[in-house]
């Protein structure tokens, strides 16, 4: 059984340009790790268009409430007797 470098060679090179092997354990807690990463990033879009939105009724509120009011109050939240 003599080894020649040149089968040597071309079986390492078959081996790299193949596909890739999985780990199917590796491969499970891949696949949980992407589905926590895609959770936690659509959490944060969430959040960000949720505040935007908040931002946006707040806006929309004080200025109806501008208008109304015929201007900014100037006693604050007291009541006047």
């Amino acid at each position: 059984m003599s080894t020649n470098p040149e089968e040597s060679s071309t079986s390492t090179e078959e081996q790299e340009g193949g596909p890739p092997t999985t780990n199917h354990a590796g491969d499970a807690s891949r696949q949980e790790a992407i589905k926590q990463i895609k959770r936690r990033r659509n959490f944060h879009i969430e959040l960000v268009v949720s505040g935007i939105g908040m931002a946006l009724l707040v806006l929309i509120w004080a200025t109806t409430e501008l208008h109304s009011a015929s201007g900014w109050p100037t006693q604050g939240a007291q009541q006047q007797e």
